[in-house]
């Protein structure tokens, strides 16, 4: 009885102690001695008081059950998901955590155009046929922990109908990341049997650029275009562009065009419309506009013929000796796209003999550059895209030389970096 008594004091005595710590002095009385009114996990007890554990319940000790962390959901399918226009998709999630959390979650959408895009409680998504938005995501949030959420990103594809004004425009999002663009249809129903005809005259597109893009639209006009017409509106709904005419009428080929670099500088996103008639053509009409970048890039190679000579420093000019001249006429040169602009250039020579502080000179059309470096094989220019200056010109090269040596360089040659207008052939051949 006395051993039994003294363990009593000493578990009574311990969870004054524990108590005490936890600011809590509320106890109830029970056969003489203080219990505890609540349950203690008795795998907390045991990790303070190892030696005790034996005598857990002896102190109205109980293990209880463990709380559920979340840690993340997990949406499948979640990448490279395509669903198109009109069709459903049955997404699923798993929600992961600690101690077993509960598995349910809200489901939502985000970034969509259409209030007909949906998705249920189950997962189920409904792109709606009218559905403008080329990507937008689907969410699934954890009921237990609402701060915790994932989501799938859904491209919508197939063709579209209904952007038949500025406010139905179906939206490309950025002009640059806009890949294949859906095929747009402007009906043409003259079945009353619904009370009225549907025909569609106009479609209406939205994206965004930013200053210092630069870019064209294409759509295709075909054999049966019969008057369509492209047009490229500001958010405010002026007309910034229309096409001129048809490149290349009368074939299956043939298409209209807009072009536009966008003025003035920095990263904000501008809005602008595309608008796109059906001009005299009957039954229903399809096509999808295309964006192009309006520049780019490209070089060649030219050689001179002959060999530059210079007879050497003997007087010991601190401004060294020019040689003679060589002459490259590139102003009927196939090779280089109409309109190239020069970016940059280099050249190269060979020099007999190799020597020191020798530097090329070029000139464009009479003016002259000396290389940035000092070199008997090559040379560079302070020449850039903000000189205008065009890649088919008259090429004059020459170099300088410090030597008291004469001599010559042979095998010259010029390259010109450039870019070039992919659009300006297309003038030629409008109709």
């Amino acid at each position: 009885m006395k051993t039994n008594m003294h363990k009593k004091i000493i578990s009574t005595i311990l969870c004054l102690v524990m108590l005490s710590a936890l600011g809590i002095a509320a106890f109830a009385q029970h056969d003489g001695m203080d219990m505890l009114p609540f349950e203690i996990p008795a795998e907390n007890f045991a990790q303070e008081n190892p030696a005790m554990t034996d005598d857990a319940n002896v102190i109205g000790i109980h293990s209880t059950s463990a709380t559920a962390i979340v840690t993340g959901v997990t949406v499948s399918p979640v990448t490279a998901l395509q669903v198109p226009r009109g069709a459903t998709r049955q997404f699923t999630a798993t929600v992961q955590g600690i101690n077993d959390p509960p598995q349910d979650v809200t489901w939502s959408i985000i970034g969509n155009n259409s209030a007909d895009t949906t998705v249920d409680a189950n997962g189920l998504l409904q792109v709606a046929s009218n559905e403008s938005a080329p990507i937008f995501t689907v969410w699934a949030t954890s009921d237990y922990e609402p701060t915790i959420a994932s989501a799938a990103y859904v491209t919508a594809t197939g063709i579209i109908t209904g952007n038949n004004s500025r406010a139905t425009a179906h939206n490309l999002g950025r002009w640059s990341t806009t890949a294949l663009n859906p095929t747009t249809i402007l009906r043409y129903d003259t079945n009353t049997l619904y009370g009225s005809d549907v025909i569609d005259d106009e479609a209406f597109y939205s994206f965004t650029a930013r200053p210092g893009d630069r870019f064209y639209i294409r759509v295709p006009y075909g054999l049966n275009g019969n008057g369509r017409t492209l047009e490229l509106q500001n958010a405010a709904g002026s007309q910034i562009d229309s096409n001129k005419g048809v490149v290349d009428r009368g074939t299956t080929g043939a298409f209209i065009y807009v072009a536009y670099e966008v003025p003035g500088s920095g990263n904000n996103n501008i809005t602008f419309f595309i608008r796109i008639t059906r001009g005299n053509a009957t039954g229903s009409v399809n096509f999808a506009p295309a964006f192009r970048e309006l520049y780019r890039n490209g070089n060649d190679t030219f050689n001179f013929t002959g060999t530059a000579s210079n007879p050497g420093n003997s007087g010991l000019n601190p401004l060294g000796v020019i040689s003679s001249e060589l002459r490259l006429d590139l102003r009927n040169n196939s090779n280089i796209p109409q309109g190239a602009r020069v970016r940059s250039v280099e050249t190269s020579s060979r020099m007999t003999p190799s020597q020191g502080n020798v530097r090329h000179q070029i000139a464009y059309n009479g003016a002259w550059f000396t290389s940035i470096v000092s070199s008997a094989t090559s040379g560079r220019y302070d020449i850039s895209i903000s000189h205008g200056y065009d890649a088919a010109a008259i090429w004059t090269f020459r170099y300088n030389a410090m030597a008291t040596a004469a001599s010559t360089m042979t095998n010259v040659t010029l390259r010109i970096n450039y870019e070039y207008n992919v659009s300006l052939p297309y003038l030629a051949r409008l109709s």
